[in-house]
């Protein structure tokens, strides 16, 4: 549903892979020297594409689209016509759901129960970017969602990337003692409970009088993320052990300069995925938010012309 398919090509899948790749790439490039040739460039630019399409993978399930409201997982599309939402304003909404109901026969504002007027709510949503699209208008909300796509994806490659630098500053640190790959992934663990607490805070909470609710569902969040968890031990295991024996065969890892460097890396890498995880859930809420007043403008003119003639 991109006008310009390139634009988000560029932000959703080739930016963030060319983080990822980067990031892996990056202590192996103070040992190895690497070829500058045309094909190898051609490589890189593909490898990056494929990886990002690897990242949004993940990203999807890491930093869902929904948002948790009275306790039911809604889209931010759904909450906005809430009556209690303060996203739009009351007379927008009701313009909205108006000419919803005139263009498309839907009933977004009152009637029915939750889940029956959220699914109201979300073919509406399909339809009025279909239609802004359909009009050829220029819109606002594809930049929205092409940034969106490039916060989400950029601040998981950093996910990804996190643990094998944590790995080698906790090896320059503790040594060659076994323990040091142990540590790295607590750390790592701090670091991800962080930034999916910054993604998710604002969400209604768990009531209390449900037991345990809070843990089974940080349980459930958790074990949906099931892949993720996998490529990070992945990532933590290989990337580890590659990029401290590259570093350890040139002598490397117990350079002060390179453990500066990679406890420096580790700081960015995870101030940076948090931030980019803050900015891709403010980015989700404007992009459902432009969509509606880009419909109700666009409408409102077609309107006035056909009563004119």
């Amino acid at each position: 549903m991109i006008e310009k398919f390139n634009f988000y090509d560029l932000y959703a899948y080739f930016l963030p892979g060319v983080i990822l790749l980067a990031l892996m790439l990056i202590p192996f490039a103070l040992t190895v020297p690497f070829s500058s040739s045309f094909q190898s460039g051609i490589f890189a630019l593909v490898l990056s594409y494929v990886f990002g399409y690897l990242v949004q993978s993940v990203a999807r399930v890491l930093f869902p689209s929904k948002v948790r409201k009275e306790g039911k997982e809604r889209y931010p599309s759904q909450i906005l016509l809430d009556a209690d939402d303060r996203g739009l304003s009351s007379d927008l909404k009701t313009m909205v759901g108006k000419f919803i109901n005139q263009q498309f026969g839907l009933q977004v504002i009152e009637g029915g129960d939750v889940a029956t007027i959220d699914r109201a709510r979300n073919d509406a949503f399909r339809l009025c970017r279909t239609y802004l699209l359909q009009e050829s208008k220029k819109s606002y909300a594809e930049q929205l969602q092409g940034m969106y796509a490039f916060f989400r994806g950029a601040s998981t490659a950093c996910l990804l990337g996190l643990p094998a630098y944590m790995s080698v500053a906790v090896y320059a640190l503790v040594g060659p003692r076994i323990v040091w790959l142990p540590i790295s992934a607590a750390l790592w663990l701090c670091f991800f409970l962080l930034i999916q607490s910054r993604f998710h805070y604002g969400e209604d909470p768990v009531p209390r009088t449900e037991k345990h609710g809070f843990w089974r569902r940080a349980w459930t969040r958790l074990s949906d993320q099931w892949y993720f968890w996998l490529l990070s031990a992945v990532a933590l295991v290989l990337g580890s052990f590659f990029d401290v024996l590259a570093l350890s065969r040139s002598h490397h890892v117990s350079d002060g300069k390179v453990i500066l460097a990679t406890i420096v890396m580790v700081l960015i890498l995870g101030s940076t995925a948090s931030v980019f995880a803050a900015s891709s859930r403010s980015m989700m809420w404007d992009f459902a938010a432009t969509v509606y007043r880009d419909y109700a403008a666009l409408s409102q003119k077609v309107f006035k012309t056909q009563d004119a003639q």
